[in-house]
């Protein structure tokens, strides 16, 4: 009678749908929120590095569209400009906007000045990303630019805009880590005004 009755009750537990849907949501909510999020991040870190990029292109080519003589006032309103455009990411704290000056290979320059590095500017925080060009009057490192080989050997001067922003993911920090998106952008020159800048001058807030 025992075994029968037992039996019974299994058979009814097995039928018994009660909770099934409770259940089926416990393993599914986990890998839907984990998907939400990551999709989230995912569109967090491309819309950074896009404008990182954007940020980038706009200071080398509003730098090398300058036509009268270069001055503080006007590379720092590119530089200003630069930062308005990267908002809402803080240039002055979260990331920082190096432009810089460089002959270029034209056959007027002379061997030893070629690929020198002119000037330097900068806007934000420089301890953000340090430049891989080198330091005023050395000769850039130009090899992590795929663009420099093409229009290195027939421009005078060209202006290159370095961009580092600084990446907290919003709701995975503890997975992953603190990140510095980088992005470069090389110019030529319209005019040979950009050649030279009065080094330290008024308002110069000149690379470290």
């Amino acid at each position: 009678m025992l075994n029968i009755y037992v039996t019974h009750t299994i058979k009814k537990l097995l039928r018994n749908q009660a909770g099934v849907a409770a259940l089926e949501l416990a393993f599914v909510l986990p890998i839907f929120i984990l998907l939400m999020f990551g999709g989230f991040e995912a569109w967090h870190y491309i819309m950074s590095d896009q404008r990182a990029d954007r940020v980038s292109s706009s200071v080398a080519d509003l730098a090398s569209r300058i036509q009268d003589a270069a001055s503080e006032p006007v590379i720092n309103d590119i530089l200003d400009g630069g930062a308005f455009i990267g908002k809402p990411v803080d240039f002055t704290n979260d990331a920082v906007i190096r432009l810089t000056a460089v002959n270029g290979g034209d056959s007027h320059i002379a061997p030893a000045e070629r690929n020198k590095i002119l000037w330097c500017r900068i806007f934000g925080d420089p301890t953000i990303a340090a430049s891989t060009l080198g330091a005023v009057n050395s000769t850039a490192d130009l090899s992590s630019i795929s663009t420099a080989p093409a229009i290195l050997n027939d421009e005078s001067t060209l202006l290159v805009a370095e961009v580092a922003v600084k990446y907290t993911s919003t709701f995975m920090s503890d997975i992953l880590p603190n990140q510095v998106i980088k992005r470069v952008a090389i110019y030529p020159a319209r005019s040979g005004a950009v050649y030279t800048l009065p080094v330290g001058g008024a308002g110069a807030h000149p690379c470290p």
